[in-house]
């Protein structure tokens, strides 16, 4: 007995069934065509639903061709790499001279390495240049770095925890009160003594609240943010903030 088995999106077609799991933005446009719709039932203007919805009518009106072309598949944020990709500017001439210095000169960066180009092989080149050959020579596993000579500290990546997230591609403030910019800075005063500069701008209005303490603690930061909702002239709704411990 022989079993044949039709391909996946043939079933998909004729149950009508897409259990394909997409992206929290092609999600979120599709919540949006789809409350379009309830408000423009309800008797809402285009305008107004646009202004609620916090898009404007070329995006609305994009996403509902793709949509209705493509349908979730459409939705989903499409690649934003250019066409036409910056290449390389040296050859491979220069390239296999900036190569062999290194190998001699471990501890060489490109401010040397471009001044023995010019004076022992005569090649005229930027410092720019020479640092971006040499990325990419540690790139591709051809040389090491100098902190692999030199064993010294590699700055680690930033971290975010569950207090500080990285602020989403796009998001800007819109009205007072969105992203309210919170810092501090030490100022040291005529007796010698050091304090801690807090202070909170709106980047709308560029109205700002400021408060002076004499460390920079959670508690203090935590003072400081209830006294700028009280000074505030119009509602906090968030802030952005630095990763500090006591931001937590």
């Amino acid at each position: 007995m022989q079993y044949f088995r039709l391909h996946r999106k043939t079933y998909k077609y004729l149950t009508k069934i897409d259990d394909t799991e997409y992206s929290e933005k092609a999600e979120f446009r599709k919540k949006v065509l789809d409350d379009f719709e309830k408000l423009q039932d309800g008797g809402a203007s285009k305008k107004v639903i646009l202004s609620v919805l916090g898009v404007t009518r070329a995006t609305y009106y994009r996403w509902k061709t793709q949509y209705k072309r493509e349908g979730m598949e459409g939705l989903e944020p499409k690649s934003t790499r250019p066409k036409n990709v910056r290449r390389p500017m040296w050859d491979n001439g220069l390239e296999g001279k900036v190569l062999a210095l290194r190998k001699k000169f471990v501890l060489f960066g490109k401010y040397k390495i471009t001044v023995l180009l010019k004076r022992e092989l005569g090649e005229t080149v930027s410092r720019s240049t020479v640092g971006r050959v040499l990325a990419s020579l540690v790139k591709r596993g051809l040389v090491f770095p100098v902190s692999f000579y030199t064993g010294k500290y590699q700055p680690k990546p930033r971290v975010f925890d569950y207090y500080a997230q990285r602020i989403p591609c796009g998001l800007k403030p819109k009205v007072p009160g969105d992203l309210i910019q919170i810092d501090h800075m030490s100022v040291k005063i005529d007796s010698g003594k050091e304090i801690k500069h807090f202070e909170a701008t709106c980047p709308i209005t560029r109205y700002s609240v400021g408060q002076a303490h004499r460390r920079a603690t959670s508690q203090t930061a935590s003072d400081f943010l209830d006294f700028v909702q009280k000074r505030l002239p119009f509602r906090l709704r968030s802030v952005q903030v630095y990763v500090g411990s006591e931001s937590m």
